[in-house]
This record gives structure tokens, sequence and C-alpha cells, in this order.
């Protein structure tokens, strides 16, 4: 049930990424493509019309104020200071330029002219103009004297009248015959004038501001700051196209409120994800509940299969639909039980075949073995006689164990005793030049593990190890829940890189043919004892030593 329980799983997993993968995923892909292309040529449209309304505001702003500029500058070449106060009739012609210059192109203005002692000689104000015509006469000899003056003298100059506001001045010097300033001829610009241009932009509001990014005038006086400078220059909610006119003096700038765009943008792609994410939770259901309809008979097979795995291979299932998958089924019967005759017959095979390599193992450890005690004895015989013979009683005892093929297995405290005897072999052919110890857990010494395993190991440390004048060997067995690890130390030459690579990669084949074929032994034996999960590992470092550590699962019971 399990497996046909995975496979349902798996074709609805397939069905689910099927439908999901070619039918809603495409259809989000190209909505949500389309979605953003629509916003996006909507954002550039409404910043096109920005960019446009600001150009046009900016030449409406530039044709007013150039035109009265020139206006001013004519008329300044023209008025005579000294005539104005003298001449009645000569005022009349001076007030009939002056009106004719403010009423045509439909722009209108006030004006007013005055001497350098703040005489209004000419002016339509209707309102008292005391204080404003004493600051222009002040700012615009300061402006003189400053070195300032190119062209007409534009600047901002707020003042409330009684039913509009003036906002800028445009004014001009006038000099005598003799080239002597005699006094000044200024236009006040009117809000409400050129708010009928400001206000006739749609969706866009529009602030001119001076060089220095004061207010001069606004549409909105929401987008102020205290000061007067522009509050929303910095915020992403807002499309701003700043256009410079009149010699960088004065600054037309077109604004527009994105916030709302980009909120229906967020909330419409939030909307079109959760309708998508329904439609894919919906198609989920819907293979779910086709692969169920459709899978009954497949999950039978698998079902099967699964048991298969387990090694039931006799079953007898009956399919609960007749269709196509019935023959299939006892085909299947048929092979299982195939499969079940020969798998019987190779288990069979290969377990002889393994006690024999392990027998054969075992006996390639003790010609090795033999062959190095001899020589010690050989040379004992000529040196110290009494040793000579201790080393063939202890020899003896050693391979009547070794040669005992009756176990494979024996008790940890029983294969230590014969290591001690090693030990002490090997200690009376190296002297004081060799120190060992041997430190078994005690509630491991009746765990059973392979005879001789460990004595090649120690063999291999002799061999390879001793190029020093002392040698140290430890012995170390402890076990965990499930494993005892057999650790054998020593403080030899050691081994380097590279050579631990090559015998680590030898461990791995079938057939070694190397130098090292003690410790492939011990590896090939636990392998064909325990399987692969088991073995042994090398641990080396040119000049530190050797560090060999056995992993073998915990065995209990007799020898």
């Amino acid at each position: 049930m399990e497996s046909s329980e995975k496979v349902t799983r798996f074709y609805q997993k397939e069905l689910r990424n099927s439908l999901v993968g070619i039918g809603v995923i495409p259809v989000l892909l190209i909505t949500i493509l389309f979605y953003n292309l629509f916003f996006y040529l909507s954002y550039q449209s409404i910043k096109s019309n920005n960019v446009s309304e600001s150009e046009h505001v900016a030449k409406e702003v530039v044709h007013k104020f150039s035109y009265l500029s020139e206006q001013s500058q004519i008329l300044s070449r023209q008025i005579d200071i000294s005539r104005l106060e003298a001449s009645s009739e000569y005022r009349s012609k001076v007030y009939e330029s002056l009106y004719k210059s403010v009423n045509s192109n439909n722009f209108k203005s006030l004006f007013s002219v005055i001497d350098l002692e703040d005489n209004v000689l000419a002016t339509n104000w209707v309102e008292t103009p005391a204080d404003n015509h004493k600051n222009a006469v002040w700012y615009l000899n300061k402006k003189l004297k400053a070195g300032f003056f190119q062209g007409s003298i534009m600047y901002p100059n707020k003042q409330n009248l009684e039913n509009d506001r003036i906002f800028y001045n445009i004014a001009n010097p006038i000099y005598s015959k003799e080239g002597r300033l005699t006094g000044y001829i200024v236009f006040n610009l009117l809000e409400n004038q050129f708010r009928q241009l400001i206000n006739n932009v749609h969706y866009t509001d529009i602030l001119i501001t001076d060089q220095y990014g004061h207010s001069v005038l606004t549409s909105n006086e929401m987008l102020l700051t205290q000061s007067g400078k522009l509050n929303a220059s910095e915020s992403e909610d807002y499309v701003i196209n700043k256009t410079a006119v009149l010699n960088d003096t004065i600054e037309v700038n077109a604004i527009i409120y994105v916030g709302l765009f980009k909120k229906i943008y967020k909330y419409g792609l939030l909307t079109l994800l959760a309708v998508f994410l329904l439609i894919t939770i919906g198609t989920v259901f819907i293979a779910n509940y086709i692969s169920r309809k459709k899978m009954a008979s497949i999950d039978q097979l698998l079902s099967m299969i699964h048991l298969a795995k387990k090694g039931l291979f006799k079953q007898n299932i009956s399919m609960k639909k007749k269709d196509e998958f019935l023959v299939i089924a006892e085909y299947l019967q048929q092979l299982l039980r195939d499969i079940e005759n020969l798998i019987q017959k190779n288990k069979e095979s290969v377990e002889r075949t393994s006690q024999a390599e392990i027998k054969q193992l075992e006996t390639q450890i003790n010609p090795h073995f033999l062959f190095n005690t001899l020589e010690t004895i050989k040379y004992m015989i000529q040196i110290n006689p009494e040793k000579a013979e201790e080393l063939i009683i202890i020899l003896s005892k050693l391979m009547r164990y070794s040669l005992d093929n009756k176990m494979q297995l024996n008790k940890i405290h029983n294969d230590t005793s014969y290591l001690f005897d090693y030990l002490t072999l090997q200690k009376i052919r190296f002297g004081e030049r060799l120190e060992y110890t041997i430190n078994v857990q005690e509630k491991a010494n009746n765990y059973l593990i392979p005879k001789l395993i460990v004595q090649p190991l120690i063999e291999n440390s002799i061999k390879y190890g001793f190029t020093k004048m002392h040698l140290k060997i430890d012995v170390v067995i402890r076990s965990t829940k499930r494993n005892v690890y057999l650790i054998i130390r020593d403080n030899g030459e050691g081994i380097d890189r590279e050579k631990i690579a090559v015998i680590q990669s030898g461990l791995k084949e079938v057939n070694n043919q190397s130098n090292h074929i003690g410790i492939y032994n011990v590896h090939r034996r636990i392998q064909l004892l325990y399987g692969n999960r088991y073995g042994l590992k090398i641990y080396s470092e040119k000049g530190r030593g050797t560090l060999i550590v056995v992993r073998i699962p915990i065995v209990k019971g007799v020898n």
C-alpha cells in the first residue's frame, strides 16, 4: 500500500506539474507580461505627458516674460523722466504706451515709473504702492551697483492686493541723454493672469521657482514646505520634470502624483497572483481526482513490486478491474516466482564463495607473520638462546591459534590475550625500542570479532613505522550502541598524502596487488563478513605517525 501511495503521489505530481506547467504557468506568465507592459506603457505615457505639459508651460512663461522684458527695455529707452515730471502732454503719451504694452497680447500687468527719490511718476496701481516702490528702487539700485544687470532685471516680489497678488517684477533702468541714471520702469506680474495658464494643465501640478528653488507661483500649495520649496522632490510617488528658462533664472516644474498609479499596479498584481493561486489549487485537486480514478490497477501492480522488494515473491493478487493490466499482473507474478528461485540458488553460491575467500585471506596472513617471526628466532638463537626458546613457545601458541580453522569469530578478551603474546614476542625482538599498550573497554570484552583481525595491523605498524629509534603502539577497543571500534595508533614515520590516497583506493578494489596486503586482507575480511558499510580507515601524516580505525558491528554470543 505504501508503494501504491507513493506512485499515486508521483502520478499526481506528474499530472499536476503537466497541468500547471503547460496550462497555468504559461497563461500566468503571459498575463503578467501584458499586465506589466500595459502599466509600463501607461507610466511612459504619463511621463511623456508630464514632459509635454512642462515644455508647454515653460514656452508660455518664456513668451510672456520675454514680451514684457522687451517692452520694458523699449520703454526705458523712450521715457524721459524730466519731461514726464514737467509735461502733462508727454505724460499722457507715456501712459498710452504703457497701457498699450500691458493690455496687448492678452496679458495684463501693473506698471510703475519711479524716479530715484522713490516718487511714482506713472502707474496703474489702484492701491497704495509706496512700500513696494521703495523696496523696488532699493533692490534695483543694489543690483546695478553689484554689476548684475544684463538686459531686464527679473526677480520675485510677492505682495498681496485686494483681488490679486503680485508674484514677479520685470524692471529696467531709465537713463538720461547724458547717460545718467534717472529712474526705473517696473512691470508687476499678477498671479491671476498666470494661474489661467497653469490651471489649464490636466492631471499635472505646475510649480514655478526662482534659481534657488523657492516657489514663485504654484497650482498646488500642498506641494511646498514651510520654507517655500518643493516638498516632493525626493519622493518616488511623484514624477517631476524640470525645465529651466530665461538663463536659468526661472525653473518650471511639472509635477504629477503617481503614488495611486503604483498602488493600483501593486494591488492589481497581487490580485492577479491570488487568482492564479486559486486556479493552481483547483488544478491540484483536479489532478488528484483524475489520478485516483485512473491509478487503481497500476497501484495494485506497484504493490506487488513493493512486496517483492521486501522479499515476498509468492503473491496471488486478483485485480479489481478486468483490464489490460490483468495480463501484466499474471506475467509479473510468474516473473517474481522465477526470480525467487534464482535468488535462492545465487544465495547458496555466494555463501560458498564468500566462505572460501575468507579462508583464503586467513591463510594469507599466516605465512607473512610466520616469516617475520622465524627471522627473529634465527637471530635470537645466536644472541640469546633463552630468549629464542621463549620466542618459540610464544610462536607455537600463536600458530595453534591462527591455524584453528574451526572458528572465525572469537571474544575480544581471548583475541587480545594473543595480541599480548604477539607483542611480547616483538618486544623480545626489539627490546626498549618498542613500547605498547592495549586498552579494552570492559563491556566490550565479550563481544565477538574476527579472529586475528588486529594482529596484521600491528605487524604493519612495526614494519613501516620503525624508522625511528623508538616506536610506541597503542591498541584501543571501544564500543557504542551498535558498533565496535578497533583503534591502532603508532608514532612512527607516517605516510604521505599521495601514498595514503593509493592505499585507500586499493581498499576499494576486489583484487589488490599492492604491497599492503595485510591492511587489504583485514578490510576485505570485514566486508565479506559484515558488508560494505564496515571496514577500516587510515589517517596519517608524514613524520607524525599513523592511526587506523576499524569499524565492525556488535556481535554477541559464544565463540
